[in-house]
């Protein structure tokens, strides 16, 4: 009887626990602001393969901000094109260096590109 009562217990208190690794349920807000010296298209929002989590299918001009768009991954990091007549692919440099970045959840956050990398 004890052991019953025992593992019971155990049992509901792990119901109670959290699971480890990230919130299945992030979201934030995601708006850049586009300070890289050259009009950009097609910035995406992706993981560590580069797989996109939110695009924005628009072109941001140099000192214009996109639209605001839903990122359901916390930590990532932006590629884009730019356009020119033949596209070159770029990892986009974030708020002064930051190549990955974290996103706080739920906020509504601007990301600023201050520069380029050729990817």
């Amino acid at each position: 009887m004890k052991k019953l009562i025992l593992v019971s217990m155990i049992a509901v208190a792990a119901m109670g626990m959290p699971g480890c690794g990230e919130d299945d349920n992030f979201d934030a807000a995601v708006t850049w602001q586009n300070e890289s010296g050259t009009e950009l298209q097609d910035i995406r929002w992706v993981d560590e393969n580069s797989v996109a989590n939110a695009r924005w299918d628009e072109t941001v001009p140099n000192n214009d901000t996109s639209e605001q768009k839903i990122v359901t991954l916390e930590t990532g990091k932006g590629e884009c094109l730019d356009t020119a007549a033949t596209p070159q692919e770029y990892e986009i440099e974030i708020n002064d260096g930051y190549t990955s970045y974290t996103l706080a959840e739920g906020a509504t956050q601007t990301l600023r590109i201050t520069g380029l990398g050729k990817k």
